[in-house]
């Protein structure tokens, strides 16, 4: 089992009153349904700011990502990538681990690997698909 961890964001250290500044306006009621935040030193493309601000708060606000250090060989597989938010979070914590992210929407899958590239997250491996158990197309809800 994973222990959570308590301590300070590595990396970028997201100022929490600045979290609560972006999430704010991603949550105001004109927020634009896609466009571009800035979070620290990452520069951030959205879809679906509800959710993203959410998201952002539960990684770099509530930390639910915050575990006890990995053992050798640092890898990390991503079930569900969306729009790489988790792998910026992982990368911070875990910045020598290896990272396979899946996400099987494809325009979603662009968006995921433009923020991974735009902000230099590397030793990442994207892979455009679901998990799941069966093969063929899958519904997700």
């Amino acid at each position: 089992m994973l222990q959570r961890v308590e301590r300070g964001a590595p990396g970028h250290g997201i100022d929490p009153r600045e979290l609560e500044t972006v999430t704010a306006e991603l949550l105001a009621p004109g927020c634009p349904p896609t466009g571009m935040i800035r979070l620290g030193a990452y520069a951030l493309e959205y879809v679906a700011p509800r959710a993203f601000a959410h998201t952002l708060r539960l990684l770099f606000g509530s930390r639910v990502y915050d575990v006890a250090p990995l053992s050798p060989p640092y890898r990390i597989i991503d079930g569900g990538g969306w729009l790489g938010l988790s792998v910026l979070r992982f990368r911070e914590l875990f910045p020598d681990a290896r990272i396979v992210v899946f996400e099987p929407e494809p325009e979603i899958f662009r968006i995921m690997c433009r923020n991974l590239e735009r902000n230099g997250i590397g030793n990442v491996e994207p892979v455009r698909a679901a998990l799941a158990g069966t093969d063929g197309p899958q519904t997700f809800t």
